[in-house]
């Protein structure tokens, strides 16, 4: 049985090179290129816009300070969606003459940002807690120039136009709690009202 016939051809160098860079090979080029693309469209997960901003739990933060505290300590409860706490921090626990604070800070609804500081550090002077949580150039004992009722308690207004920060002061007999940031006075407002005192020494 003979062998199956094979055949050759040469292909000369010059029709090489025209069908390697011709028009038609580009056009082929330009497609692969659309078509990886829309391969990893598809198989990219959502972008960082459509997720959903960074979370903290902060009820570990907030039993520990409240354990620390000679003060009733005021923990935000059942905010209305779109508030995501975002960092949470407590200092001074166990620490000799310090002043013992808690911060909490949010994201907002409207994409802003909100804090939640408390502490019973010394509130007024020129480095006194008031003036640094707010910016505001002056902080004294005095009434600040506008205030508003929550939850049948009276809030000082302050706000620095150069950081455009808006803030809401509660002065409380042993300790401070500002409620502060770039949100508007409506959302801290709206932080404000959600805080519910905890038992001194968080018992009960």
């Amino acid at each position: 049985m003979s062998a199956p016939r094979t055949e050759t051809r040469v292909v000369s160098e010059g029709f090489l090179k025209r069908y390697l860079s011709g028009p038609g090979q580009f056009w082929i080029a330009i497609a692969a290129c659309f078509a990886f693309a829309a391969a990893a469209w598809v198989l990219t997960p959502g972008s960082v816009d459509d997720a959903e901003p960074k979370t903290v739990e902060y009820s570990f933060d907030a039993k520990g300070f409240a354990r620390a505290a000679d003060f009733a300590v005021f923990v935000p409860e059942n905010l209305p969606s779109g508030w995501y706490a975002n960092a949470s921090r407590v200092t001074g626990v166990g620490e000799k003459d310090a002043a013992l604070t808690w911060h909490l800070g949010f994201a907002t609804p409207s994409g802003a940002h909100a804090a939640l500081v408390q502490s019973d550090e010394r509130p007024d002077g020129d480095k006194g807690f008031v003036r640094r949580m707010t910016n505001v150039p002056r902080s004294g004992s005095e009434p600040p120039a506008a205030s508003r009722v929550i939850d049948g308690s009276s809030w000082g207004e302050y706000f620095q136009k150069d950081k455009n920060q808006s803030s809401l002061v509660l002065r409380l007999p042993a300790s401070t709690v500002v409620v502060t940031g770039t949100a508007s006075f409506a959302e801290l407002t709206v932080l404000a009202d959600a805080l519910k005192a905890q038992p001194i020494g968080g018992e009960g």
